[in-house]
């Protein structure tokens, strides 16, 4: 979580910063069914910046709330929410074409001069998507969209089975038990019981 050595030069020369936050998810379009990358920063034009390679981000006109993190030692599932703000309904309707849940997700803190110059950024969170957005707001109004990010830890506590798929099942024996296996919509219990 150090600034990369441009920004560290920059900070040196006792210019002040302008700080700005951006988070970046790769989501699966529900219409095309392909992994895609979004990020969002908290300026208010489109951008392409150097995040573990280039990295087109959408504004959001300041309409983007990352609480500090409280950093602390050892192996605790950390996590860190997200809030949009003001989205208007074509935004809304634009993040609603994504599936995030599980998703790769990361938080970035950018640095630019007082001019508008980007000279670097640093990862402050990486993890995944935990909760699903939340669209929250008063009907006919703006909505905001809120989530929350785990980190790398959560993926220790999925059980063995649950990272099988159909496939690895049918490779003993012809086994199809989880052939037709929904992990997400589930009705009733082997019994049928709701």
């Amino acid at each position: 979580m150090l600034w990369p050595s441009p920004v560290r030069t920059f900070l040196a020369s006792g210019e002040p910063p302008n700080y700005q936050m951006a988070v970046v998810v790769q989501p699966v379009n529900l219409i095309t069914g392909l992994s895609e990358t979004v990020g969002l920063w908290t300026g208010w034009e489109t951008v392409t910046v150097d995040l573990d390679g280039d990295k087109t981000l959408l504004p959001t006109r300041g309409g983007l709330d990352v609480p500090p993190q409280d950093y602390s030692e050892g192996t605790q599932i950390r996590s860190q929410s997200v809030t949009l703000f003001g989205l208007s309904a074509e935004a809304d309707a634009l993040l609603k074409t994504y599936n995030t849940r599980l998703r790769p997700a990361s938080v970035w803190q950018l640095c630019y001069t007082q001019g508008a110059i980007f000279v670097g950024a640093r990862r402050i969170f990486k993890g995944a998507i935990d909760a699903a957005p939340r669209v929250i707001g008063a009907k006919g109004g703006g909505s905001s969209l809120e989530f929350r990010i785990a980190s790398a830890m959560r993926s220790g506590t999925r059980t063995i089975a649950s990272k099988k798929s159909g496939a690895s099942y049918t490779l003993r024996s012809g086994d199809t038990g989880m052939e037709y296996a929904s992990l997400t919509d589930v009705d009733a219990d082997i019994r049928g019981n709701k």
